[in-house]
């Protein structure tokens, strides 16, 4: 029963917690943890002088240990793991029938329940400094909460560390710079929990939770694309190493699209520049991993093939969703309307103080279309090749300070004042002010972006169409037949077994 239980739960995790625990990493740090926090507690309780705010000082002191653990030592052990550490090992995880996800995540797991042992340590003594006078309940639970989450965060910024390369030199280099990196955030969180156990009044404010919900959920979103991408890079090239950061793309857009409501729906004041604001910083977030879905091979791998129901409807619905350069574009016109509709037809939370929201955000969505879609086109059919699909994805943010520089170039040869001082169309900073305010040039912007829009629409519609044609042809493949249990002790759990050879029936 315990086996089976083992099994279901995640063969890495039970592989990794018990190679860990009897380690001398984990039992060094346990230790050491736990021996630091003893004698800091001590020194505390004896030589504190102040008996009023002895539990802030016994709280801040252990708090600090807690950081140190939790930040630096749990996240490192998640690199210096045999299971990752060795690229041989590496290499047997990855041609076992586990997914690349189900690594990644087991590892996660294994790393998290090791880091738990050593934190379940230090609560007794963080309970102690609650019973001494002088410590804010609730700010001692967001503090300790807020370490947690960005220690898990930093666990997954590890893991996906630690398989970028397998060159010995190279992975010295990239744990000296996450052991830095993870010393300057135990600081920042240590310095951050000081302040809000001294002054828990933030507390009283309500814009502080929309803060701290903003900031936990940042850390969890680096996180999630950090477990992503490390799944992706173990990966064989053939699997389906996309739809899962496009799903969290497309979540990650969702929730900024959601969040000015919900800061409206329960504040006080009504500003439509909340909305604006809100769903600017999404797309400008969600650019980055789009930039590279719509710079990805346009060629489905065999298990992308098989991935695909056969359903042609639902085949269709999907295709965004599904790896490769076209997918990427349709999900990038996609995700600008998540964005930007429900902001422009749901305004039951702003007032209108003369602005023009739904121009801007037009506007907003035709610059959004036009500078993912326009410069990921010329060099679509060679993606194949990763220097083309590098100098594709990098053609992105070129053609951005073109387009913002280039008419700022031309107005300064044929003296032209308005483009020579960035009032041109291309310019997004510039022509959102001019349709906020609905000024006379605001006519001419909208038909200049909507013009481009329509021109990056138009360029990648044969690529849109060959990308709907793939799609339909994989989810009309023939059906597979059954294969043996041989072929099942032999092939991948997600791959179909050839058919027989003429004259060679079925066992």
């Amino acid at each position: 029963m315990l086996s089976r239980l083992s099994d279901f739960l995640n063969p890495i995790l039970v592989k990794e917690v018990r190679q860990g625990l009897r380690g001398r990493y984990f039992k060094g740090t346990y230790a050491l943890t736990l021996f630091i926090a003893t004698v800091v507690g001590l020194f505390v309780l004896v030589v504190g002088q102040d008996q009023s705010d002895v539990g802030k000082v016994f709280f801040t002191a252990i708090y600090v240990c807690l950081t140190g653990a939790v930040m630096a030592l749990v996240p490192f052990q998640a690199y210096v793991s045999t299971a990752t550490a060795d690229p041989r090992q590496a290499d047997i995880l990855a041609l076992s029938n586990l997914r690349p996800r189900q690594i990644v995540w087991g590892r996660l797991l294994a790393t998290l329940v090791q880091g738990g042992l050593i934190v379940s340590a230090l609560f007794p003594f963080l309970g102690l400094a609650y019973l001494l006078p002088g410590v804010d309940l609730g700010a001692a639970i967001i503090a300790v909460a807020t370490v947690l989450i960005f220690g898990s965060v930093m666990a997954c910024l590890t893991i996906a560390a630690s398989w970028l390369t397998s060159n010995k030199l190279l992975r010295v280099l990239i744990m000296a710079m996450s052991g830095l990196f993870q010393m300057s955030m135990t600081f920042t969180a240590a310095g951050m929990g000081f302040e809000l156990v001294n002054n828990p009044n933030a507390l009283q404010n309500d814009e502080f939770y929309w803060a701290i919900a903003f900031f936990w959920g940042h850390g969890l979103m680096i996180g999630g694309f950090a477990l992503v991408g490390a799944a992706a890079r173990i990966g064989h090239k053939e699997e389906n190493r996309s739809t899962l950061a496009r799903l969290l793309t497309t979540a990650l857009v969702l929730l900024g699209t959601a969040a000015p409501f919900l800061i409206l729906l329960f504040s006080t004041e009504r500003d439509d520049e909340i909305q604006l604001a809100t769903t600017a910083y999404t797309l400008f977030l969600a650019c980055f991993p789009v930039s590279l879905f719509v710079t990805e091979p346009e060629r489905y791998g065999r298990r992308v093939q098989l991935q695909v129901p056969r359903n042609r409807l639902l085949a269709l619905l999907i295709t965004p969703w599904l790896p490769g350069g076209a997918n990427g574009v349709m999900l990038a016109v996609i995700l600008g309307l998540i964005a930007i509709v429900p902001v422009v037809v749901l305004q039951p939370f702003a007032v209108d103080f003369g602005h023009h929201l739904w121009p801007v955000m037009a506007a907003g969505f035709c610059y959004w279309v036009m500078l993912l879609c326009m410069p990921s086109w010329p060099l679509s059919r060679w993606t194949t090749k990763l220097p083309v699909r590098v100098l594709s994805f990098f053609a992105i943010p070129t053609f951005s300070f073109l387009a913002l520089t280039v008419p700022v170039f031309v107005g300064f040869l044929i003296s032209q004042r308005d483009w020579e001082d960035g009032q041109h169309s291309l310019n997004p900073f510039w022509a959102a002010q001019e349709l906020w305010r609905g000024r006379g040039e605001a006519g001419e912007i909208m038909a200049v972006v909507v013009a481009m829009t329509m021109l990056a629409l138009l360029i990648n519609i044969p690529r849109m169409y060959r990308a709907l044609s793939r799609t339909l042809d994989a989810a009309e493949r023939p059906a597979a037949r059954p294969r043996t249990a041989d072929e099942r002790s032999v092939a991948p759990s997600d791959e179909v077994a050839p058919p027989p050879a003429a004259g060679h029936p079925e066992e």
